[in-house]
């Protein structure tokens, strides 16, 4: 099965094209947020390079966040879009267990984090075993570095902090904790593709429409408005 993956819930625009579990290759852009101006035409120019026709899909991968709240929007409408187009299922990886997947060197628990500005950080804990990462904690939480540094003591004496918000909570931390490679901190559409081909292997796919984001928390429009309904 043919499989493109989107990440969109970072300043990166990622595409890749895993088919079964060969990865065939992959497309990264830093744009500054400006992935709905060049998507669709980084996806025209992945597959024309790797000599592949849209119609050949077999489902889509696509972060589900959290991150930035347009970005999770415009990836999961461009993949819906796609699927609805062409017949296909879509599995929704969230980010930071795709962020928790790459961190492919490491054994043991790690917490994977975004910066959720604010002074937050989302987060989640793992346990990496052989080649796949564990989730430790039922859903991805945001607090404050602090909050998040606790969170990590609770784990052991040696964590490894990975994304981009790892940091922030660094800093909080100290010495007890482990920071992962600059570049391991962005999520990977490759890494996408490739848990959502073993999703969508297994028939775990769902319906375009029912793939649903995971904001976490309110956006700042959301908080504006609701303050402002108060006012009046």
């Amino acid at each position: 099965m043919l499989v493109l993956g989107i990440e969109t819930t970072t300043s990166r625009l990622g595409l890749a094209l895993q088919r079964d579990d060969q990865a065939l290759g992959e497309l990264e852009l830093d744009l500054g947020r400006k992935h709905c101006e060049k998507i669709l035409v980084g996806l025209d120019g992945l597959l024309s390079d790797l000599g592949v026709q849209v119609s050949e899909l077999g489902g889509i991968a696509v972060s589900q966040g959290p991150g930035s709240f347009t970005g999770v929007r415009i990836g999961l409408a461009f993949a819906q879009g796609l699927a609805v187009a062409g017949g296909l299922r879509v599995a929704g990886i969230p980010t930071l267990d795709a962020i928790a997947h790459g961190a492919a060197l490491w054994q043991g628990p790690l917490v994977a984090c975004l910066d959720a500005r604010r002074g937050e950080v989302y987060f989640c804990a793992y346990k990496r075993v052989a080649d796949r990462a564990e989730r430790l904690d039922g859903e991805v939480m945001v607090g404050s570095p602090e909050r998040v540094a606790a969170h990590c003591a609770a784990l052991g004496p040696r964590v490894l902090l990975v994304g981009g918000g790892a940091v922030q909570v660094r800093h909080a931390a100290g010495a007890e904790v482990v920071l992962a490679p600059v570049e391991l901190g962005h999520p990977r559409a490759r890494v996408i593709a490739a848990l959502g081909a073993e999703r969508l292997g297994r028939g775990e796919g769902e319906e375009p429409e029912n793939v649903e984001p995971i904001y976490v928390r309110r956006s700042d429009a959301e908080i504006r408005r609701g303050a402002m309904a108060g006012r009046t």
